[in-house]
């Protein structure tokens, strides 16, 4: 079960950011939320939040034993979720949209080694 839970969000995490980068640009674009010279800019945000989420990560998985591990999994996917439903509820909010795509990029960014970490935990090998 471990397994296709894993895959599963696997597969919207790296599909999120993925359709994240592309997304954002036209997003921008079509709410004019700040200004459409900024929508690059919005997408080095993104990864900057994934990227400064997976350095902390690493830093947090060291130690953390697998019944945390699970907890952390879900508190970042919801950490991540809470982020895009702040652009969701103000849609035409400039300060919702950097808040919201630098909170999902943060949690977003570890949320991959984590369920690869408890799929390696908890998977027994034959």
């Amino acid at each position: 079960m471990v397994e296709v839970l894993a895959s599963w969000e696997a597969l919207w995490l790296i599909g999120g950011k993925v359709a994240a980068t592309s997304y954002f640009t036209s997003y921008v674009v079509d709410t004019g939320a700040i200004a459409a010279a900024h929508g690059s800019l919005l997408i080095v945000m993104l990864w900057v939040g994934i990227s400064v989420g997976r350095i902390v990560g690493i830093f947090d998985q060291i130690n953390l034993p697998t019944d945390r591990l699970y907890r952390n999994v879900y508190a970042q996917l919801w950490g991540g979720a809470a982020g895009m439903a702040l652009v969701l509820a103000m849609p035409e909010s400039g300060a919702a949209l950097w808040v919201g795509v630098l909170t999902y990029g943060f949690f977003n960014g570890p949320t991959i080694g984590y369920v690869y970490d408890l799929c390696n935990r908890t998977t027994v090998s034959q």
